[in-house]
C-alpha cells in the first residue's frame, strides 16, 4: 500500500552532493502526485534557502524548514507553524563560543543572519566547495552585535559551522545540557539547534495532524543526524545509501546513494 505522504530531506538525500537538483527526482515527485501521494520537502535549511525547483514544483504544497521549526503552505504563502528558540539560550551559547572558530547563524523568518566577522571566516573552515558556496549564498552578513539583532528578531534556529571537530563536540555538550534546546548535526562540521519542541519528527507529526493523515501512513527519506527523528516517527523510514551507520540503524530500509538518484529509484519501485 502506498503512503499518503512522503517527507524528504534535501541535502545529500534529494539533492546531489554538489547541490544540484536531479531531474530524475523531480520526475519522481510528478509520479507521486499522479498517485495522490503528498510530497513534503523537509530540510534544515531556512525556507528562503530551499531549492526553488523543489519548493515551486507544481506538486509541492507544504514545506518543513529549519529542522521542523517552520511549516509553510507555499502554494498559499502562509506560515502554518513557527516555533522560536529562547533568547536566553541563544545569548548564553553565543557567549560560550565567542573565541571558537565557527559561524553563529540565526534563522529569522526567511533570512539567515551572520555577523560579518564570522561570515568572513567561512572560507577558513575547511569546508568542501559546494557546501561553502551554498552557505555563503544563503547567509546575510550584518554589522553590529547579535544582541542588537535579538532585540528586533525572533529566532527559529541557530546553526554553527566549525573548523575543528573537538569544538563541535564541546558545543554539542553545552546544547545537550540546556533542556530548552534540541540539537542535531547534518554535517560532520556543524550543529543545528532549535527549540526543544522542534525537530523534523515533530514538524512531520504536526503537519500530519493538520492534514488528517495518520503518521503510520507516511514515509520519510534522510541521510544525517537531523533526519533521525523523522525516520523514526514515519511509518517507514528510509535512509540513503550514503548515510552513516547510525542513521541507517534508525531507519526501516535503505535506498541507493543520493548521487545515484537513490530517491527516484526507490520511488519507481514503490509505484511499480
Amino acid at each position: 500500500m502506498l503512503p499518503r505522504a512522503i517527507f524528504c530531506d534535501m541535502d545529500d538525500t534529494f539533492l546531489f552532493t554538489n547541490k544540484e537538483v536531479p531531474a530524475q527526482n523531480l520526475a519522481a515527485i510528478d509520479a507521486l502526485a499522479t498517485r495522490g501521494v503528498e510530497f513534503v520537502p523537509s530540510s534544515g535549511r531556512g525556507l528562503g534557502a530551499m531549492p526553488p525547483e523543489v519548493v515551486h514544483h507544481p506538486a509541492v504544497r507544504y514545506v518543513i524548514s529549519s529542522v521542523g521549526a517552520v511549516v509553510t503552505d507555499v502554494r498559499e504563502g502562509r506560515t502554518l507553524l513557527e516555533r522560536f528558540m529562547s533568547a536566553q539560550s541563544i545569548l548564553a551559547l553565543y557567549e560560550a563560543v565567542r573565541d571558537v572558530e565557527c559561524t553563529f547563524d540565526v534563522f529569522c523568518g526567511v533570512s539567515i543572519l551572520c555577523e560579518r566577522e564570522r561570515y568572513d571566516r567561512l572560507p577558513m573552515l575547511g569546508l568542501d566547495e559546494p557546501t561553502l558556496a551554498v552557505l555563503q549564498d544563503m547567509r546575510t552578513p550584518f554589522d553590529g552585535s547579535l544582541a542588537d539583532v535579538m532585540r528586533t528578531q525572533r529566532v527559529q534556529k541557530v546553526s554553527l559551522w566549525f573548523r575543528h571537530v573537538a569544538d563541535q563536540q564541546r558545543v554539542a555538550r553545552l546544547a545537550e545540557a540546556d533542556p530548552r534546546i534540541a540539537w542535531a548535526a547534518s554535517h560532520p562540521q556543524n550543529i543545528e539547534m532549535t527549540d526543544a519542541s522542534s525537530t523534523k519528527g515533530t514538524g512531520m507529526a504536526w503537519l500530519c495532524d493538520h492534514l488528517g493523515i495518520d503518521v503510520a501512513d507516511t514515509m520519510a527519506f534522510g541521510d544525517s543526524g537531523n533526519d533521525v527523528t523523522m525516520l523514526e516517527a514515519a511509518g517507514v523510514g528510509v535512509a540513503m545509501g550514503n548515510a552513516p551507520d547510525d542513521v541507517k540503524a534508525a531507519a526501516d530500509d535503505v535506498a541507493g546513494r543520493n548521487d545515484d538518484c537513490g530517491f527516484a529509484t526507490y520511488v519507481r519501485a514503490l509505484l511499480a
